[in-house]
């Protein structure tokens, strides 16, 4: 994927590439903000908490006892970002709304009642071009998904998944990931 002319990261899907045990191992982030002159901003997607949003407070969120969270990165890791997606087909666009509250969640529920809701304890941030500094180094890996997809998977395998589909070329500098998979 050339990133060259990208001006904008938002909607970026990466891969870490990091073969180190660490916060970042086999992370999937999608990039949520992104601002030249300021921090840019991404979720990581892939690592369910098992627990739901009300289990953090249950008076606030008792209406959104299906709502996930994730771990979402470690900036602000006790930092709940409660997200709503909304695939518009008619105009194939993703809406989505990040760091809603409850009186907005509650609006968007009853806006778009299918929209899907995600909580992620916090986030991940680079300062002005350390991104794209370590895009160039190969620790970030870009992964074309389409949007409507980004946010509805669960998989805790997805990096596994997507490093087999776009980058097996990789894995072999992964000592935790099979020779062959497809014996697995």
């Amino acid at each position: 994927m050339d990133l060259s002319n990208l001006l904008d990261f938002t909607g970026l899907v990466l891969l870490s590439n990091n073969q180190q045990s660490g916060i970042f191992q086999h992370s999937v982030v999608v990039i949520v903000q992104h601002n030249k002159e300021t921090e840019t901003m991404g979720l990581c997607i892939n690592f369910p908490l098992r627990l739901m949003l009300n289990d953090f407070d249950e008076d606030t969120w008792s209406v959104f006892d299906n709502v996930p969270v994730f771990r979402g990165g470690p900036t602000q890791p006790k930092r709940i970002l409660v997200t709503s997606m909304n695939w518009d087909a008619r105009r194939q666009i993703l809406r989505w709304q990040l760091g809603l509250d409850q009186q907005q969640a509650l609006q968007l529920m009853s806006q778009y009642p299918k929209s899907g809701f995600k909580a992620y304890c916090g986030h991940l941030s680079w300062q002005p071009g350390e991104l794209a500094q370590e895009l160039q180094q190969n620790l970030w890996l870009p992964v074309p998904m389409p949007s409507k997809k980004i946010f509805k998977t669960t998989n805790p395998k997805l990096w596994h998944t997507l490093m087999l589909q776009f980058y097996p070329e990789y894995l072999k500098n992964f000592p935790d990931f099979p020779e062959n998979p497809t014996l697995n």
